[in-house]
């Protein structure tokens, strides 16, 4: 469960972190201006649903993230974990069935700490202007999308998928962005092909973006009380 929820916060990480890259005008048929576009009004929040699958298994996560909070749902084969972050601690809900039960947890740590600890941290490289400027923007009923190939920038993608898969070795990858007609980001899908321990397998990701550029209300679970305080232990990150 912690390794899927890292994969997934890194992937949410890897487009919060892109926003430095954005622009105040936009061409909606230039790959680059719809994705600097869509990257700078991240910055401001954003609302999305994920399914990922990978080697057959799905996960379904819908997350709230904004600029020092988030909230993550996540259901991984029937079992459900919620994650909180907001003033300053993480509050942590898994249901592990038959393991355990429903339990709860928190911690005090910065937000700095909880995104490296659980994502991919913030140096990861951009789509730069260079890479997007050959790539075709195709217009079905007014929509917009584009799609670049990855599979020759592995370090990009290693960044994506977050220090747990840090050892994987990438094969083919591809990644599709999808736009309204207005040049809205809408989501993303992103399929991979990856190599662990000598075990190949398919990595597909698909993002619903259902609000981008407002900030989410996030508040703290209301019996926050009964959380177990695991701070003066170390903590779940430590």
């Amino acid at each position: 469960m912690k390794k899927t929820l890292s994969l997934v916060l890194a992937l949410i990480l890897s487009v919060f972190c892109l926003a430095s890259c954005g622009g105040e005008s936009i061409d909606v048929n230039n790959a680059y201006d719809l994705y600097a576009n869509a990257m700078k009004a991240a910055e401001n929040g954003m609302e999305v649903k994920m399914t990922m699958n990978v080697a057959g298994v799905d996960t379904v996560t819908n997350l709230k993230l904004g600029k020092d909070a988030c909230e993550i749902t996540t259901t991984v084969e029937g079992m459900e974990s919620a994650i909180i972050f907001v003033d300053g601690v993480m509050y942590m809900e898994m249901d592990l069935g038959a393991l355990g039960g429903v339990q709860k947890m928190k911690q005090e740590l910065s937000f700095e700490e909880f995104m490296e600890e659980n994502g991919s941290g913030t140096d990861m490289p951009d789509l730069t202007k260079e890479m997007l400027k050959d790539i075709k923007v195709e217009t079905v009923d007014g929509k917009k999308s584009f799609t670049i190939d990855l599979t020759s920038q592995s370090e990009l993608v290693e960044s994506m998928l977050g220090k747990e898969y840090a050892d994987a070795n990438l094969g083919s990858a591809s990644l599709t962005c999808n736009f309204s007609a207005k040049g809205v980001m809408t989501g993303y899908s992103l399929n991979c092909f990856i190599t662990v321990m000598g075990q190949s397998m398919e990595l597909d990701i698909q993002m619903e973006i259902t609000s981008i550029g407002k900030q989410p209300t996030i508040s703290a679970p209301e019996d926050a009380d009964s959380y177990k305080d695991l701070s003066s232990l170390g903590g779940l990150l430590g």
